[in-house]
């Protein structure tokens, strides 16, 4: 049986109560569902801080996969110019809630705006798949490097599809 005060302090603090339960209970299901990420969703969603960062900062490192000194669309194939260069996520950002460096490629910014939401074929999945193995061969930044060697190992693209798509 519960005090009067003790009602009193469960009422009180009853918002961090249930943003603790529901980010336990997250980190429980983490262990048996295969979308990886669980915990962190539901923490940044309660902390009500998720935006969308600023991707130039992977410019570069994606830059390093230029064929002949072109850049070439990651879903297309065609030669971009620079001045139409966008970073996008294959797995939707809206999904995720991460700028994880094995998610992002590049395209024309025309592209980008079209795709969306929209999922992507199993093709794509398993280009950017592709694309992550060659990369981490190229990346010298040891955080990138790490990050896509992590990413890779434990299979990251497939478990963030196959969640995407139930």
């Amino acid at each position: 049986m519960f005090t009067r005060k003790q009602v009193k302090e469960i009422k009180e603090y009853a918002f961090i109560l249930s943003q603790l339960l529901n980010y336990k209970w997250a980190q429980l299901l983490e262990k048996f569902n295969s979308a990886p990420k669980i915990a962190l969703k539901v923490k940044g969603i309660s902390d009500a801080k998720i935006r969308r960062n600023n991707l130039s900062k992977f410019k570069h490192i994606l830059l390093t996969q230029m064929e002949d000194g072109n850049i070439i669309d990651f879903y297309t194939g065609k030669v971009l110019e620079a001045n139409d260069i966008s970073i996008d996520h294959v797995i939707p950002w809206s999904f995720m809630y991460s700028d994880d460096i094995w998610n992002l490629v590049i395209t024309s910014k025309s592209v980008n705006s079209s795709k969306s939401n929209s999922v992507p074929s199993k093709k794509v999945i398993r280009r950017l798949e592709e694309r992550n193995k060659e990369l981490v061969e190229i990346v010298k930044d040891p955080k990138y490097h790490e990050e896509l060697q992590v990413a890779i190992d434990n299979n990251y693209v497939q478990k963030f599809y196959v969640a995407l798509r139930l």
